[in-house]
């Protein structure tokens, strides 16, 4: 059967931070599910041989990975189309929604994966809404999750 690669991107899985867990658990999950081929590119830290699924890793130093994503992708995808599915708060990703002036922009803007987000939105700004550049990074994903009723109804807003 043919798996079709999903590549999370967030902090690093092995580290023990909030975003961390979260990211472990998720990519455990779909470690679980038949079809897919899971891999995790961390912000920070080292991999970990206790995680059933392929890491990469990336210094904090490198922003959000925005320097990384493509090679990283084109290692592992082996050249398949896909996903990758975030876990971070949206004000890290404008980059990878809405690529204008990065150096690999038009792999971004066209890239060969659908992009996921899961997005652990746990406060708003003025009026009680999600900020203009968080919209605006939300808006290029093709799927969004959200944690919690609190983060659904804030994105949904």
């Amino acid at each position: 059967m043919k798996q079709v690669p999903i590549l999370f991107l967030g902090d690093n899985p092995a580290l023990t931070g909030g975003l961390s867990r979260i990211g472990r658990e998720v990519a455990n999950i779909a470690c679980g599910v038949e079809g897919l081929r899971v891999g995790f590119l961390g912000r920070g830290g080292l991999p970990s041989s206790k995680l059933p699924f392929m890491q990469y890793t990336f210094p904090e130093s490198d922003q959000w990975g925005e320097g990384w994503l493509q090679s990283v992708w084109e290692d592992f995808s082996r050249g398949e189309s896909g996903i990758v599915m975030t876990i971070w708060d949206p004000s890290r990703l404008l980059w990878f929604s809405n690529p204008v002036g990065m150096p690999n922009e038009r792999w971004l803007k066209y890239p060969p994966y659908l992009k996921w987000g899961y997005f652990p939105i746990d406060s708003t700004g003025p009026n009680g809404k999600l900020s203009v550049l968080a919209k605006a990074a939300i808006a290029g994903f093709n799927r969004v999750l959200a944690y919690g009723l609190y983060g659904s109804t804030t994105i949904s807003k």
